[in-house]
């Protein structure tokens, strides 16, 4: 007890003497605490930023002092009496407070207090505990063995200072100028103030949904389920964001870190040959084992397990949502994982395992199901062109696939009614017939290719064209017609456009969205959507340039998309925020404040990484030309 006590009145102030090991959290945390005020200022430098005239944050020394009071009363599995001096936390700035404890990655208990005052810390501590011992099962535990248990908790703590207000007629509007996992969110009707704190939106993932937080707000304050125009004309209703700090313990008994909504920030030194070429190997032995199941085993085919391609998983949940993932999503990574077994670049067990586990995929879903007497057929011409790019990473024919190739070849130059395919229809036709044609498919030739190609280009308007990638730079580089030996072509102007569209220093876009793709009518936002058009950038890397200057501006817009891929993957050790470490790691996000994992961003993140990889630059003495 005298212990305890000691540690309440070494955090009771901020101008009270601390302990040396937060005095050097504190100084580890800064740094990490000032960037993110940059991102939310709109990625200036610390050294460019100015006093803002609204409310901010609250610094760091205040959130670590918070922190660490916290975690000496979670240790403790106690808190002291409202009335004892070491219960009175000050905390200058701090309009609300809200903590998180997670077990295993798991959230198993929140607290929250959102009026303020020197008890606001031990009130939100409170609620938090009281939740961990509301349920039956953790109370068994804490009440047998607290000292075992209190040190496999983790510890979030999030600092909430004055609300600003928000303009806007719409939630819609409103929610359009907040940062998704950075901003919080804040409603109040008259004197009743509804709180959402980032931190539990990101662990809740429900971020990506500003407007839908704000309308689940209002029914909190007693509001009607309507817009805020509607609500406005019969009730005072404000909306604002909330500027917070935010310290989160990721694995127990570690060191908390002030995170950028989901991660720490890549920073572009961290993009090398090397660190690209372990995130492919991670992020194929990962599909490989946790999104295609199909894994041999001993014994004839018939008694082996059905092979299966996953649905998009969603870590919050722990469940992978359709169960199966639809037709051209399956083929889609089978393709992708024989291309990476079969890059120079990947290390020779992984490439082993991953094609291992696409050959398996791939015979099964070439072979038809009994009964079946048509054989193989596809729901749609995608499929159709992603099972010919699918069968021909094989390296090897087999009856079944050649059966299959021959159907989706039909199916593709069959004669379409209507309008014809533009857009990524037609690009994935090209693309398909183009690698048939080089393959020497009987039927295919290279006009056949040059053809789809053209026709590709001719469909699709110029508003449109990132809509075709990575598909028709791959059917030009196998088509053979990539290369131009004069003048500026196609692919040229489409390599220029991406670049100039591509998230950067000079659109001040926030520092963990750089190297991505604005969305449209977001142009503060990038997401997964991005790595279609990143990965086109990847396969044009192989064209001839005119100029090594040109040269090194095309390889530092690849660099920074790499960076983006980085910062949308899963990497250690925030695998341990979920509730399955070993499923979510190496898995790439649908953004970086959305958890979700979508089965077609893992085969095209993982394009993007091998692509690049396959035309890094030669250099002397460093991974960077």
């Amino acid at each position: 007890m005298m212990q305890q006590r000691r540690t309440f009145r070494m955090c009771t102030a901020r101008n009270r003497r601390r302990g040396r090991w937060a005095t050097a959290l504190t100084a580890r945390i800064a740094g990490a605490a000032v960037l993110g005020c940059c991102v939310l200022l709109g990625g200036a430098s610390a050294s460019e930023v100015a006093v803002p005239p609204a409310p901010a944050a609250p610094d760091v020394e205040t959130v670590v002092l918070a922190w660490t009071t916290a975690r000496g009363w979670l240790d403790a599995m106690a808190l002291p009496a409202e009335e004892a001096p070491e219960a009175a936390v000050e905390l200058p700035d701090v309009r609300a407070i809200s903590v998180l404890i997670r077990r295993s990655g798991e959230v198993v208990a929140r607290g929250e207090w959102t009026e303020g005052g020197p008890l606001g810390l031990r009130r939100a501590m409170s609620r938090a505990i009281g939740e961990l011992y509301g349920d039956p099962g953790l109370r068994r535990l804490l009440e047998t063995a607290p000292a075992a248990m209190a040190p496999r908790l983790t510890l979030e703590v999030e600092c909430a200072g004055e609300p600003v207000p928000v303009l806007g007629r719409t939630f819609e509007e409103v929610g359009s100028r907040i940062q998704p996992g950075i901003d919080g969110l804040a409603m109040r009707r008259e004197s009743r103030w509804s709180f959402a704190f980032p931190g539990r939106l990101l662990a809740a993932n429900s971020a990506k949904s500003p407007t839908g937080t704000f309308a689940s707000m209002a029914v909190e304050l007693g509001l009607a389920a309507r817009d805020l125009s509607d609500l406005r004309r019969t009730e005072p209703v404000e909306v604002y964001r909330l500027p917070t700090t935010r310290l989160v313990q990721v694995e127990p008994g570690g060191t908390p870190l002030a995170l950028l909504r989901l991660d720490e920030l890549v920073r572009i030194e961290s993009v090398t040959r090397e660190s690209i070429r372990q995130l492919a190997d991670h992020v194929a032995q990962r599909i490989a084992d946790h999104v295609l199941f199909a894994h041999p085993v001993p014994g004839p085919r018939e008694s082996r397990l059905p092979a299966m391609v996953r649905g998009d998983y969603h870590p919050v949940a722990d469940e992978y949502r359709p169960l199966e993932a639809g037709p051209f999503d399956q083929w889609l990574v089978a393709f992708v994982l024989l291309r990476h077994a079969n890059a120079p670049t990947t290390d020779a067990l992984t490439a082993d395992h991953v094609r291992t586990a696409a050959r398996e995929w791939v015979l099964q879903a070439a072979t038809p199901g009994e009964g079946v007497e048509e054989g193989v057929t596809f729901a749609s011409d995608r499929a159709a062109a992603m099972a010919v790019l699918a069968c021909s990473e094989l390296g090897e024919r087999f009856p079944t696939t050649d059966a299959v190739v021959a159907t989706a070849l039909a199916q593709l130059r069959a004669p379409l009614d209507g309008d014809p395919p533009h857009g990524l229809d037609a690009s994935l036709t090209a693309a398909a017939l183009a690698r048939a044609a080089q393959n020497g498919v009987p039927g295919v030739t290279p006009a056949d290719a040059a053809s789809a190609i053209e026709r590709a280009w001719a469909a699709t308007p110029a508003r449109e064209h990132g809509s075709m990638l990575p598909w028709i730079v791959m059917a030009e580089e196998w088509a053979g017609t990539a290369r131009q030996d004069a003048g500026p072509d196609r692919l040229a102007r489409l390599q220029a456009a991406l670049l100039s569209a591509q998230s950067g220093a000079a659109s001040g876009a926030p520092l963990d969205l750089r190297g991505g793709f604005p969305l449209a009518g977001q142009p503060d936002m990038a997401s997964a959507r991005s790595l279609p058009a990143l990965a086109g950038l990847a396969f044009l890397l192989g064209r001839p340039e005119p100029s090594p200057q040109r040269s090194a501006e095309i390889w530092a817009g690849q660099l920074a998309a790499l960076r983006f891929v980085m910062q949308l993957a899963v990497r250690s050790p925030f695998e341990q925020l979920y509730r399955d470490p070993e499923r979510v790691a190496w898995g790439i996000r649908a953004s970086p404040w959305d958890s979700d994992q979508a089965t077609a961003a893992q085969a095209m993140g993982l394009l993007t990484l091998g692509e690049s990889l396959r035309h890094w630059p030669p250099v002397a003495d460093s991974d960077r030309p």
